[in-house]
């Protein structure tokens, strides 16, 4: 028997990350109550549409629902409300450019803006700023913000996409009259395909089934007559249940791209799980950090846009390369591509200092940017998806997918030896609503009623998404034993249909639906 002590990571069990110093108490609801709301005027079974206080748990989605850190609530009572280059702002493009283009990997900074301003230390740009405003990366300083902007504010990631593809859109359009523009993707957001078609372009799908990029299929597309505007890349890929993209697939994709003259464009809102992943399972980077594959990872493309509510519950921002390559193909003489973005960005969301933000909203957003790469965050989230997984594993449910940071189920596994119903087999949906009606409990549904178009859509997932520092093991034990029930009499499980009158883009927001039951008759709990 050996007579030395463990190390604390070598204990057995996940070291703590957090504390926690507020709480916030559930209110009690019944099945019956919660199947009154369902059926309701005001839901009609869409469960993106019942309401939140009615829950015991919300795996709806990992962002604007996150548990922020004591610092970021310090950080908003420094917030400054001015109309015009608030210091919230300031402190923004400081923290991205220090993430995403960072003058140095080895460790983080200790002198950000965000906080020099928490702690009120003199926060105002230096002469050498002023006179020398930061140029060629992603956020541009200074003036040329101006006369070269390349970074934008905007209330959260939808209208992020509202800024690309409408820019985007509307050169292709002019540039290429009576035809389509073509968009690349392994996997839109179900938003993202709704702008790129509402915005006259088509997608084309180049994914594998783990979720990365055919480079063999990419080639083929970009040699085809139709224009590609650019590639989009889902990082990860929420379309494969979270599937990660290597660092190789993603130089394989940058330099396919440029080679055809077609910029690349992260959806970037959960890149820190691919990053991960590569650390994890890349030699190359046994011996680097987190920071030093991020930077590595943003080097592949030339913008991306990202929703920061999974760090600050608000915000997103979309940039681009200081004249690159996306710069360069969008821009029409007389038409800086970046002022036609910020145009459209002043006139919907207001002064872009702001975005439709507050000034105390940017400081939390400021924050949670800095809090991207902290280990400890990131520790916490891979902690709570490894325990649900391992939960639901345990009480038998299959098709269990860790997705880094949430957990998918794949419903083609869940209801296999049941025999599917007639028409369009949306039971991935019954099983939302049904989890929502008897245990108060909400996923979302990521299969044929999300991204198809009324069932046409091969993948067929369920998700829960964990938002960071809000649940504890409890809530995951109760999950576990509410699916593990609803997998025992599966077989009971409502197929759904739509009421919609109207063929929407958006079917899993706007429809009304209603389940169609088995046999057996509506759902009752003993």
């Amino acid at each position: 028997m050996s007579t030395e002590f463990k190390s604390a990571d070598k204990l057995g069990v996940p070291i703590p990350t957090h504390t926690t110093h507020i709480i916030r108490l559930s209110h009690s609801t019944t099945a019956e109550e919660r199947l009154k709301a369902l059926q309701s005027g005001t839901c009609s079974y869409n469960y993106h549409s019942f309401p939140s206080s009615m829950l015991t748990c919300d795996f709806l989605s990992d962002g604007g629902c996150v548990a922020l850190t004591d610092v970021q609530w310090s950080a908003l009572f420094r917030g400054d409300e001015s109309y015009g280059r608030n210091h919230g702002y300031f402190a923004v493009l400081d923290a991205v450019r220090d993430i995403f283009q960072p003058k140095s990997t080895d460790k983080p900074r200790v002198d950000t803006l965000i906080k020099k301003i928490i702690v009120d230390e003199d926060s105002r740009p230096s002469e050498l700023e002023l006179r020398h405003p930061e140029a060629g990366g992603f956020v541009n300083g200074g003036y040329l913000q101006l006369s070269r902007p390349n970074f934008f504010l905007v209330p959260q990631q939808r209208a992020a996409e509202f800024l690309l593809f409408s820019a985007v859109g509307n050169v292709m359009k002019a540039t290429y009259p009576g035809k389509q523009g073509i968009v690349l993707s392994n996997g839109p957001s179900a938003t993202a395909k709704a702008h790129i078609l509402d915005n006259g372009m088509n997608i084309k799908p180049i994914r594998t089934a783990e979720g990365g990029v055919d480079i063999a299929l990419m080639e083929k597309a970009l040699s085809e007559p139709e224009p590609v505007a650019l590639v989009l890349i889902s990082l990860p890929c929420e379309r494969s249940a979270g599937g990660y993209l290597s660092m190789a697939n993603l130089r394989e994709i940058y330099a396919t791209a440029h080679k055809h003259n077609v910029p690349v464009f992260f959806d970037a809102h959960r890149f820190v799980f691919n990053a991960v992943h590569i650390l994890d399972t890349d030699p190359e980077f046994k011996d680097k950090n987190i920071r030093f594959v991020t930077a590595e990872i943003f080097k592949l493309c030339d913008g991306f846009m990202m929703d920061t509510y999974r760090v600050a519950n608000c915000g997103a921002f979309l940039c681009f390369r200081d004249e690159g390559l996306f710069h360069k193909q969008f821009t029409r003489p007389g038409r800086d591509i970046g002022v036609v973005m910020k145009e459209t960005q002043i006139l919907n969301y207001g002064n872009d200092s702001y975005g439709a933000l507050s000034g105390h909203d940017l400081l939390a957003m400021a924050m949670g940017i800095e809090n991207l790469l902290d280990d400890l965050a990131i520790r916490n989230i891979r902690q709570q998806t490894a325990l649900l997984t391992d939960l639901l594993t345990a009480k038998g449910v299959p098709g269990v997918v860790n997705g880094g940071y949430g957990v998918f189920i794949d419903m083609d596994k869940f209801f296999e030896g049941v025999p599917a119903p007639e028409g369009v087999d949306l039971r991935g949906l019954g099983f939302v609503t049904e989890l929502i009606h008897l245990y108060g409990i909400r996923c979302a549904e990521f299969g044929p009623h999300t991204f198809g178009t009324r069932g046409s859509c091969k993948m067929n997932f369920v998700r829960f998404a964990i938002p960071h520092g809000t649940y504890a093991r409890n809530h995951f034990e109760y999950v576990a034993a509410a699916v593990a029930e609803l997998y025992r009499l599966r077989a009971q499980i409502p197929n759904m249909r739509s009421l919609a009158k109207d063929t929407t883009a958006l079917p899993a927001v706007c429809d009304p639906m209603e389940p169609v039951y088995t046999a057996a008759g509506p759902i009752t709990v003993a």
